[in-house]
C-alpha cells in the first residue's frame, strides 16, 4: 500500500510537470496561430501621388510580401450624379494612388515604425497607415501571453521536481538495505539502484498516458473546439503525436536524472 502511494505521488508529480510542458505547447500553437490569421489580415495603407512600381517596391524592402492597388473608382461613383464627366475625370487624375501593402510576417512595433519611416522617405509618398496603436496593443498582448505561460509551465515545474526528488529519497530509503547488501557482493550501482529506475520508468509511461489520454479528450470536446474556432481562423491541434513523444523523453529524462542525483548523493553521504 504504501509502495503505491509511492508510485502515486511520483505520477502525479510527473503529471504535473507534463500538464505545465503540454499546456505551453498549445499556447505557443494558439499564439502562432493568433499571429498567422493577424498576418494574414494585417496590412499597411500607402497614399502615393505617382503610381509604384509593384515588382521594385517588394524588391526594395525585405518585409514586404505584396503589393495591391486599391481601386479609386467605387468612391468616384459616388460623385457620378453630382459631377460631370470632365470634373470627375479630373478630381480622379489629382487624388492620391492608394495602395495595400502585406507583409511576410506579423512584423514587431519596430519593424513597422522602421519600414513606415523608409517608405515615408519617398518624395512620392504622401502618407503611410500603419495603424500603430492597435497594432502594438496586440503585440503586447501577445508578449504578455507568451510570458505567462512561461512563468506558470515554470513554476509548476519547480514545485514538482522537488516533489519528486522527496518521493526518490523515500524509495532510496525503504530499499537501502536491500541496496547496502547488494553492495556487499560487489554489485555496481546502477544493478543495486535498478528498482529505482524501474519505478521511475514506469511512472514515467503512466504519467505520460494520463497526460496524452486527457488531452486527447480536450481535442474531442465540441464546445472547446467551437470556442478555439470562434477567435482563430486556424486550428490548434491539443495533442500531436510529436507531443507525446517529447512529453515522454521529457519525463523520462527528468525522472532518471533527479533518481540518479538522489543514488549518488546517497553515495557520497555513506
Amino acid at each position: 500500500m504504501k509502495s503505491l502511494k509511492n508510485h502515486i505521488s511520483l505520477i502525479l508529480a510527473l503529471f504535473a510537470i507534463l500538464f505545465a510542458i503540454q499546456i505551453f505547447f498549445v499556447s505557443e500553437r494558439t499564439v502562432d496561430a493568433y499571429e498567422e490569421s493577424l498576418h494574414n489580415s494585417y496590412s499597411l495603407i500607402v497614399l502615393s501621388k505617382t503610381p509604384l512600381d509593384e515588382n521594385a517596391f517588394v524588391k526594395r524592402y525585405k518585409l514586404v510580401k505584396s503589393i495591391e492597388k486599391l481601386d479609386a473608382d467605387k468612391m468616384l461613383n459616388e460623385f457620378k450624379g453630382d459631377l460631370s464627366s470632365t470634373n470627375l475625370g479630373l478630381l480622379k487624375s489629382s487624388l492620391p494612388k492608394f495602395y495595400r501593402i502585406y507583409l511576410t510576417h506579423y512584423p514587431s512595433p519596430k519593424e513597422i515604425s522602421g519600414l513606415s519611416y523608409k517608405i515615408k522617405s519617398q518624395k512620392n509618398i504622401a502618407r503611410v497607415e500603419s495603424f500603430s496603436k492597435t497594432h502594438d496593443r496586440i503585440h503586447r498582448m501577445l508578449l504578455l501571453l507568451s510570458q505567462v505561460h512561461i512563468f506558470f509551465a515554470v513554476s509548476i515545474v519547480v514545485i514538482a521536481v522537488l516533489l519528486i526528488i522527496k518521493e526518490m529519497r523515500i524509495w532510496h530509503y525503504e530499499h537501502q538495505n536491500r541496496m547496502h547488501i547488494m553492495s556487499l557482493f560487489g554489485s555496481p550501482i546502477w544493478l543495486r539502484s535498478a528498482v529505482l529506475y524501474k519505478m521511475a520508468f514506469i511512472d514515467t509511461f503512466f504519467s505520460t498516458l494520463f497526460i496524452s489520454l486527457i488531452f486527447f479528450a480536450f481535442g474531442e470536446n465540441e464546445q472547446l473546439n467551437s470556442y478555439l474556432d470562434s477567435i482563430l481562423t486556424h486550428d490548434v491541434t491539443l495533442l500531436l503525436p510529436e507531443d507525446i513523444l517529447k512529453l515522454f523523453i521529457i519525463a523520462l529524462s527528468t525522472s532518471m536524472l533527479l533518481a540518479s542525483l538522489v543514488i549518488f548523493r546517497q553515495k557520497e553521504q555513506a
